[in-house]
C-alpha cells in the first residue's frame, strides 16, 4: 500500500491476496543472482488523484486488461489478469516458467 501511494498518489486498500510464486532466480548486469517470493494483491483505490509520486515514474496511466502496452513484461501483465479475473482461489504460480 505504501508502494502504491508513493509512485501514484493514489491511496489503495487490500482486497485479498490473488497470486504467490516466486520469480527467478534473476542474473543482474553486474553479476548479482537474486531470487524473489512474488505476491499479487487485489486492491482497490481508497483516496488520492493519480500522479507521479516519484522519479521512478514519468506518468500515471489507465489501461483495461486488453489494451495494455506492448512492451509490458509478460509475467506483469499475467499479474493483472489474474487480479483483475479475481479467482475464488489464490493463484500458486510455482516458478515463473518466463524466469526459469
Amino acid at each position: 500500500m505504501r508502494e502504491c501511494l508513493e509512485e501514484t498518489e493514489l491511496a489503495v486498500e487490500v482486497e485479498r491476496l490473488v497470486m504467490t510464486g516466486v520469480l527467478g532466480p534473476i542474473r543482474y548486469p553486474n553479476g548479482d543472482v537474486c531470487s524473489f517470493v512474488d505476491h499479487v494483491f487485489r486492491c482497490h483505490v481508497t483516496g488520492g488523484r493519480a500522479g507521479t509520486g516519484d522519479r521512478e515514474n514519468t506518468a500515471v496511466r489507465w489501461f483495461g486488461v486488453d489494451t495494455l502496452p506492448a512492451d509490458i513484461d509478460p509475467v506483469v501483465v499475467r499479474r493483472i489478469r489474474v487480479a483483475v479475473e479475481n479467482p475464488r482461489e489464490v493463484v500458486l504460480a510455482g516458478r515463473y516458467p518466463e524466469y526459469a
